[in-house]
């Protein structure tokens, strides 16, 4: 009759012990669980405090034979993921017309002196409406015939969701310069790098829609740059500034991301080091 009562509080016992062991869910893996592709946290103030977990995919259009370096991507993704707690998927080479295009919050396209077939066309125009963001390589000259495909091909993308494009030199207070780490302008071509010597373009071209950033133009061959393929130059300014590219495009508002700002707590928690900028 005595035995009861001990394994009753014995079970109930083991029961709390294996309650309170439990870890609590982080507010990524809850908000992953709930159905979100690509989460950010950031905690406190600090722009540089951010968790988190996104695709980074690497498309490109049937039309161009010059994809994306192989490793200009990788090299940037191992990048974020040095300089903070944001867990980087690399997806499969992805066509410009693929369905899958849409799960992606951040995408890069190569530069190309071909226009995109209208299915592309069409994609990109509701990956660009649905709060994607582009990073689009336009060469290293204003005005020259990679540049001005690249903007005609960001202008048909967005006439196929109605939308007529204004093309625009963002200024040196962007909040784009100031995302993660600090730049007054976009690092030039390093010296042996493809590119370097000619215009050392000092600015970036961007696009809005609705006031949300959506697409930017660069002119500092940041695929070449970021690949760094023989070791040639010191690239590390290059792979901070597409960190920062890669952060405000996922932390606007409207953006494909799901992103959290948490409150400054009553004490800050100290940043990580990331040596002088």
């Amino acid at each position: 009759m005595s035995i009861r009562p001990c394994l009753i509080f014995l079970f109930l016992a083991t029961a709390s012990a294996a309650t309170a062991q439990a870890p609590e869910s982080s507010p990524i893996d809850s908000l992953l669980r709930a159905g979100h592709r690509s989460v950010l946290v950031r905690d406190g103030s600090d722009p540089r405090n951010l968790s988190g977990r996104f695709l980074l995919a690497q498309v490109y259009s049937v039309r161009n034979t010059a994809r994306t370096s192989t490793r200009a991507l990788p090299n940037l993704a191992e990048a974020v993921s040095e300089y903070s707690a944001i867990d980087v998927q690399l997806a499969p080479l992805l066509p410009l017309s693929s369905r899958k295009l849409q799960q992606a919050p951040w995408i890069f396209l190569h530069q190309s002196q071909r226009p995109y077939s209208d299915r592309e066309l069409k994609n990109l125009g509701r990956y660009l409406q649905g709060g994607g963001f582009v990073v689009a390589d336009a060469g290293t000259t204003l005005g020259a015939e990679a540049d001005i495909s690249m903007r005609e091909n960001i202008s048909q993308a967005l006439a196929h969701v109605g939308v007529q494009v204004h093309f625009k030199r963002l200024r040196r207070n962007h909040a784009l310069y100031s995302a993660f780490f600090h730049f007054d302008a976009p690092p030039p071509i390093p010296l042996g790098a493809a590119g370097s010597g000619r215009n050392n373009i000092d600015y970036l071209i961007g696009v809005e829609l609705a006031g949300r950033l959506v697409a930017v133009l660069s002119y500092q061959n940041l695929a070449a740059t970021w690949a760094n393929q023989v070791n040639a130059y010191d690239n590390a300014r290059h792979l901070q500034f597409g960190v920062n590219l890669m952060v405000f495009g996922l932390t606007q508002q409207n953006s494909k991301t799901f992103f959290l700002q948490q409150p400054k707590a009553d004490i800050a928690p100290t940043a990580p080091s990331y040596g002088s900028d």
